[in-house]
C-alpha cells in the first residue's frame, strides 16, 4: 500500500514549491500559465496536476466498490478523508487563480473566442 504519509508529503512539498498553475484561457486547447507569486529571474516555473489527477482513471476502474483502495500500477492505495481535503484545497487554489484571470482578462478572452468562432464558421 502507498502510505497516506507519502501522499500528504507530496501535497506539502507541492504547495511549498508551486509558483504557477496551468488554467484554461479561452477555447480549448488554449491554456495560460499563471504565476501564484512573484517569480524571480532565472527561477523555474513549478506547477502540479494534483496527485488525484494521476489516479482518477484508477479510481474509475476500481473493481471492488466496497473497498476504498485501488491499484496504481503495482501499488495499492486508499484515498483517505485527509488526502481528499488536500486535493480539495489544491482545487480551490486553482479555481481562485482561474477566476482571477477570467475577471482580469475577460475582454481578451472574449476576443480569442470571437477569432476561434470566426474560424469555425463556414
Amino acid at each position: 500500500f502507498l502510505e497516506e504519509a507519502s501522499i500528504l508529503n507530496y501535497y506539502q512539498e507541492t504547495n511549498q514549491r508551486r509558483n504557477a498553475f496551468h488554467i484554461p484561457f479561452g477555447p480549448s486547447p488554449l491554456m495560460a500559465t499563471v504565476a501564484t507569486r512573484d517569480i524571480q529571474q532565472g527561477e523555474e516555473y513549478f506547477t502540479s496536476y494534483d496527485f488525484l489527477y494521476w489516479v482518477m482513471d484508477a479510481l474509475d476502474k476500481k473493481q471492488n466498490d466496497t473497498d476504498d483502495s485501488f491499484a496504481l500500477g503495482s501499488t495499492r492505495m486508499t484515498v483517505t478523508e485527509t488526502i481528499g481535503q488536500c486535493a480539495d484545497a489544491m482545487d480551490d487554489a486553482l479555481w481562485e487563480s482561474t477566476q482571477g484571470v477570467t475577471d482580469r482578462y475577460e475582454k481578451e478572452m472574449d476576443e480569442i473566442y470571437a477569432v476561434f468562432n470566426s474560424i469555425q464558421e463556414p
